[in-house]
Order: C-alpha cells, then sequence, then structure tokens
C-alpha cells in the first residue's frame, strides 16, 4: 500500500453569490464565508512571529519559515556552532547561490527549496528534503567542510568496545559486515595493513587499538576531521542538521529529527533547530516515503528568513 498524504481542506460555500452582487461585495460575502481564504491580519501573523522568537535561543538568530502543504515549521538557524553552513542555507534559501545543471548546463539563481518536496520520511526516525538530485534545475557546485566538535558531543570518552563487550550504540554497528566497513577497514588502511601476513603480524596491536579506540577515532578513521573553535549538540528531537555521503560532503540537503538520535551525532552537522511547528513535522514524518514516491509527499511552498528585529531580535548572519 503507498503512502499518501491526506490535505484537509475547508469546504467553500454551498451558494456563492455570484450572479448580481458588485464585486466587492463578492469579495465581502466570500470573506465572511470563508476566513481563511484571507491572508492573516498582520497583528496575527506579527503576534505569532513574536511568539517564536520568544522562545528562540537566541533572538538574534536567523529565523526561518518552513511553509508546507502540511503547515508551518519555525526554524532557529545556529550560526554560532555551524558558520559556513548557516551562510549556505540562507543563500540557498534566498536563490543567492547558482545552480548548475549538469544536463544542459544552464545555470540560474532561484530560491532553491521552492516546490520541493520531503522525498525521504522514515517515520519515528527523520524527515528530509532538499536533495540536489531532485532539483529540475540543478544544484549547486560546492561542498562544505563538516562543522563537528567531536569533544563538545563528549565522543573522546565514548569507547568503541564498551565493558560488556558489545560495539557503542553510538556508531549503530548492527552486523558483521558493518564493523568490518565502518572499523576494521579504515584501521587497516591507517596501520599499513594490505596482506594477510600483516594482519598475522600485527595481530596482538590491531586487538589493543580495538580496546583503546574511542567514538571519536573510529569517526576520525573514516576521513571526519572535527573542529574545537565552534560548539556543537547532539541529534535530538527538533534538530535541523545536514545530510551527506561521508565527511565534508555538506550541500542543501537537510533532515528533521523526529525523536533522539545519538547515532547521528559527530556524523552530521547541525544547523538549526526546530522552534515552532513539530506537531507539523511529526505529520509529515507519519508515513513512510521514499524518492519513488514523491508525487505523493508533502511540497514544500517557500522557505525564507523572517525579519525578527521589530520583536527583539536582530540580523546575525
Amino acid at each position: 500500500m503507498k503512502a499518501q498524504t491526506v490535505e484537509v481542506k475547508a469546504a467553500p460555500p454551498s451558494k456563492p453569490l455570484t450572479r448580481r452582487l458588485p464585486a466587492a461585495a463578492l469579495i465581502l460575502a466570500w470573506a465572511a464565508l470563508w476566513p481563511s481564504a484571507l491572508i492573516p491580519a498582520p497583528a496575527t501573523a506579527q503576534a505569532r512571529i513574536e511568539a517564536v522568537t520568544a522562545v528562540m535561543e537566541d533572538p538574534a538568530n536567523p529565523l526561518l519559515l518552513l511553509e508546507t502543504s502540511q503547515g508551518d515549521l519555525y526554524i532557529e538557524l545556529l550560526p554560532a556552532e555551524a558558520p559556513r553552513n548557516v551562510r549556505n542555507i540562507l543563500a540557498l534559501a534566498a536563490g543567492d547561490m547558482e545552480l548548475v545543471n549538469d544536463g544542459t548546463g544552464r545555470r540560474s539563481r532561484v530560491p532553491f527549496y521552492k516546490d520541493m518536496r520531503f522525498h525521504r520520511v522514515v517515520p519515528g526516525f527523520v524527515i528530509q528534503a532538499g536533495s540536489p538530485l531532485l532539483h529540475p534545475r540543478g544544484a549547486p557546485r560546492q561542498r562544505l567542510r563538516d562543522e563537528i566538535n567531536a569533544d563538545a558531543l563528549g565522543l573522546q570518552n565514548e569507547p568503541l568496545i564498551l565493558p560488556d563487550g558489545v560495539f557503542n550504540p553510538r556508531l549503530n554497528i548492527g552486523s558483521q559486515e558493518d564493523f568490518n566497513a565502518e572499523v576494521l577497514r579504515p584501521l587497516y588502511a591507517g596501520m599499513g595493513i594490505e596482506t594477510l601476513a600483516d594482519l598475522l603480524n600485527n595481530e596482538q596491536r590491531i586487538m589493543q587499538t580495538l580496546q583503546e579506540m574511542t567514538v571519536k577515532d573510529v569517526l576520525e578513521s573514516q576521513g571526519y576531521r572535527f573542529i574545537e573553535h565552534h560548539p556543537t549538540r547532539p541529534v535530538t528531537r527538533g534538530t535541523v542538521a545536514l545530510v551527506n555521503s561521508g565527511p565534508d560532503d555538506n550541500g542543501p540537503e537537510f533532515f528533521i529529527a523526529l525523536s533522539d538520535a545519538p547515532s547521528l551525532s559527530g556524523r552530521h552537522t547541525v544547523i538549526g533547530r526546530v522552534v515552532h511547528g513539530m506537531n507539523v513535522a511529526d505529520s509529515i514524518g507519519s508515513f513512510a516515503m521514499d524518492v519513488y514516491q514523491t508525487r505523493y509527499s508533502t511540497v514544500i511552498y517557500s522557505m525564507g528568513r523572517i525579519d525578527t528585529a521589530p520583536f527583539g531580535g536582530g540580523n546575525r548572519p
């Protein structure tokens, strides 16, 4: 059974007066019968933004409004933790970043997230959007470095192998192949072990290294380069972080965590947090979705920065 996005729409008036009334009267009649058809009054919109600004960690941080077919989400970006990647997301949302279509070679600048979809949904885990492979105008060329502070996450104190002999759950190692791919192969490469003879000659050294390795060591062996000059928070419910295919591969694609996800902490650059609208995120995340079902998925109408200065906010880049 295919997952579908359900949209509840207000019913129009049963007998609209369309024949004899002048246009002004028609507008007033329509507004009285269906108030939701009108744009919210400025006072209402301002009150909402003021309320959202009040729950931000720092009102000087950029605030994004993500308008979707299931409702609105407000996202506080965190430039103190990931300044380069936050600037990149803001530029993409505003249409300031050049996109290149590899098929035609055409270059354009348009708001990147407009009319895109949440193309991947894992209920209870994440909702994901912004894949450059799914944008009709193409993708930005640049990929940015990770901005992750492993020490701030305590990964240097998390052993690979716990005292009871099981692998640390932060690494999400569920099989022998996972262990081979994520731990042994990078370890062997770093130790210069290429043959069976090398393996046998270094067996004791390998075992000792595995016993001493931390989660940070494992991720560094995979190519992650951590920073120390910015703080980093773990991936918890409501966190907005960047999707990647490995170290230093950050672009426009992001996910919103629907639950705490310690196995993602240290692997993904956190750029923000949902400050209002997690019920909308939960609604989007209520049906499993993959890239082959995008016609059923939630549409992003727009994603843009809100000026919070009138409500005590600032304009931090």
